[in-house]
């Protein structure tokens, strides 16, 4: 009969490494928690360039509208024009009338000039201004000269 000591000794001596079956499942593990990572990875990239490019179209949009609004351009249609100050980008105004008297709906939207598989950004904003910037029959202070 064996003493306990031996059999002690004999159990640590039987287990000193991990067995294949550990090891595989452990390289399991890291392997799919590094796809999990990566995905995420990728996903959040993904999330940041459409953010950043609805930023630049917001600012893009309200830019060309203040343009509308402060009479520099005409509120008139317009359909896939590229911007002055940035090409890769496309503005679309177009003007619908309201059901108020006298004024009317400004639309403008601005899209990144991408293919639509890559997911470009677009932005739209809407303001209602009087019908009169259209036309320019705006009232001015204009003055009639008389002659003695």
């Amino acid at each position: 009969m064996k003493s306990r000591a031996t059999r002690r000794a004999a159990r640590r001596t039987t287990r000193r490494a991990f067995t294949l079956l550990e090891v595989l499942l452990a390289m399991a593990i890291l392997v799919g928690s590094l796809a999990v990572i990566g995905e995420l990875e990728r996903r959040g990239l993904t999330n940041s360039r459409r953010a950043a490019g609805l930023a630049v179209a917001q600012l893009y949009c309200e830019s060309k509208l203040s343009e509308i609004t402060s009479g520099i351009v005409a509120p008139s249609a317009v359909t896939g024009a590229p911007l002055e100050t940035d090409p890769e980008w496309l503005y679309s105004i177009t003007v619908e009338p309201t059901s108020d008297i006298g004024l009317i709906a400004v639309r403008v939207t601005v899209t990144e000039n991408l293919p639509p598989e890559s997911g470009p950004a677009e932005f739209t904003l809407v303001r209602w201004m009087p019908e009169s910037t259209t036309t320019g029959d705006e009232t001015g202070g204009a003055t009639t000269e008389t002659s003695p």
